[in-house]
């Protein structure tokens, strides 16, 4: 596009100006409504131990002899819906599934499992930082409403004990926790981007600080419903 010649002075303006387009080609929408996935891997720290399926009563003794034994959920996923309002700020409300804990052979009993439910609904604001044309970092922070619920089999739901069945603790949760975390997008074309980050909900209580690993794509579709 470059050339002495006075007679090329149009033309290089017409190539400044195509060049100078290119950014906003690859570059996603800046504002509108978009939606994404998420899938990763989560930890949170649920042991039949610390939820009251290993041993019983003061002495801290066991109803059989088979090995009390903690399947740990590893994978989670999210979906939601946000809306950028500009190249700095965003707002999201998402859910997440975060894959099952199973408690095999509580107290001891051979055959008495119980199933850990986690499921998590968050509304978050981000703060983003444009790196240049393609690259964003953010930071979000907001609050999310919690879901614990537990399902046991029959088999643990009628542990004989002296006096009747061996009542099972109560696991059941609705908690409001906090949740922040850190990432990084990256503009594929301007309809679709890729979503790397870590988030962490807050524990207390009977809820475990929970983290969560990820990789997504975002869809931007601003242009779709204002077509």
């Amino acid at each position: 596009c470059i050339s002495s010649a006075a007679s090329d002075v149009y033309k290089r303006q017409v190539c400044a100006l195509l060049l100078s387009s290119l950014p906003g080609i690859a570059s996603a929408s800046i504002d509108g409504w978009l939606s994404g996935i998420q899938l990763g891997r989560f930890d949170a720290d649920y042991k039949a131990d610390n939820q009251g399926y290993s041993t019983i009563g003061p002495a801290m003794t066991t109803l059989g002899s088979a090995a009390t034994k903690t399947e740990e959920g590893l994978y989670a996923g999210r979906v939601y819906l946000g809306y950028s309002f500009n190249q700095y700020l965003q707002a999201e409300l998402g859910y997440t599934k975060f894959q099952d804990f199973k408690f095999s052979n509580i107290y001891g009993v051979n055959n008495a499992n119980v199933i850990l439910n986690l499921q998590s609904y968050d509304l978050v604001g981000m703060i983003k930082w444009p790196l240049n044309e393609r690259f964003d970092v953010y930071a979000k922070l907001g609050a999310t409403l919690n879901f614990k619920g537990t399902a046991a089999n029959q088999t643990a739901r009628t542990i004989p004990v002296t006096g009747g069945v061996l009542p099972l603790p109560d696991n059941d949760a609705r908690l409001y926790r906090a949740i922040y975390g850190v990432g990084v997008t990256y503009d594929v074309n301007p309809t679709f981007s890729v979503d790397v980050g870590w988030s962490r909900i807050d524990g207390q209580g009977s809820w475990k600080a929970t983290d969560f690993g990820f990789i997504g794509i975002v869809y931007h579709f601003d242009q779709f419903l204002t077509s």
